[in-house]
């Protein structure tokens, strides 16, 4: 992988940690909820928005 500027490294690094940021929410948020097996679909499809988002950003970068 070859990244033409710095300027476009810090945006795929940033890109990048917001996805795992995400991931790492929508995980902690299912196992939390889970088990009362009441999960709010509304906030899981946002997370899950926002996640391919950052998704088509970084392969936008790439």
């Amino acid at each position: 992988m070859y990244i033409k500027s710095k300027k476009q490294k810090e945006l795929l690094q940033k890109d990048i940690q917001s996805l795992s940021f995400l991931v790492r929410k929508l995980s902690l948020y299912y196992n939390f909820v889970s088990k009362s097996k009441s999960l709010d679909s509304k906030y899981m499809k946002n997370i899950i928005e926002n996640a391919k988002l950052s998704i088509e950003n970084i392969e936008k970068n790439l």
